[in-house]
């Protein structure tokens, strides 16, 4: 079983690799696509969000932000995410959370958009707050408001960091008929379907990040106690 997992993620990845290295076809029209992305669309969980919580959120105290950007700014994190570095290695500024281009601004979007929600998943979660379809569905529609153009979305790149909460949720569930290897094939099902939706749109490249040790996360631990700390992948 634990092959078998290790050449689906294996394969998964290839997959997802192979999607840059064809030529772009966009309504039956062939793309040029950039060898350096522009623009960096974001969509998942805390692992990602730089502020798309409330301010109600724990994110926004202190000590979360004291490292960078110095002060709480709505990552959960004392310092950068997984957005930051790779915004920073694609040579542009971190994407602002959607939550904040919603209130308006100027050109806040040139660099994408962040629609990661910290506590989310690929379902309902034990958070309250966008899943990934709902963050697909939002930026679906700045697409049909033609907020970015077919070249811009071409030329851009996607990060998806989502389903360690819907381990999580899974993992604290009590149901004595609830089964994992069901659930496992449930949530990838629908992250394909996510995944496929988000390349559909137009967007050029795409990156997913592997789901972290399961029943190490904060939640779990402390709700056990720290009782076992065995490591599942």
């Amino acid at each position: 079983m634990e092959l078998k997992a290790r050449l689906c993620s294996a394969f998964f990845f290839l997959f997802l690799c192979l999607l840059t290295l064809f030529p772009e076809v966009y309504n039956g029209e062939r793309i040029e696509v950039s060898s350096s992305p522009t623009k960096l669309f974001v969509f998942g969980d805390s692992y990602a969000d730089t502020g798309n919580n409330p301010y109600s959120a724990v994110c926004w105290n202190e000590p979360y932000g004291v490292t960078f950007p110095g002060r709480p700014s709505g990552r959960f994190s004392n310092g950068r995410v997984l957005t930051d570095f790779i915004a920073r290695y694609m040579g542009i500024k971190s994407p602002v959370p959607y939550r904040r281009w919603k209130l308006g601004g100027t050109n806040l979007h040139k660099n994408g958009l962040n629609f990661a929600f910290g506590g989310t998943g690929v379902f309902t979660t034990l958070f309250d707050g966008p899943t990934m379809t709902t963050q697909i569905n939002d930026f679906q529609q700045l697409i049909e408001r033609h907020v970015y153009t077919k070249h811009e979305l071409t030329n851009s790149f996607a990060h998806v960091s989502v389903a360690g909460n819907d381990y999580t949720t899974f993992d604290l569930n009590d149901d004595p008929q609830k089964n994992l290897i069901a659930f496992t094939q449930s949530v990838i099902s629908q992250l394909v379907l996510n995944l496929k939706r988000i390349y559909e749109l137009g967007v050029g490249r795409i990156s997913v990040i592997a789901v972290p040790p399961f029943g190490c996360f904060p939640t779990v631990t402390s709700y056990k106690v720290y009782k076992d700390l065995r490591i599942h992948w």
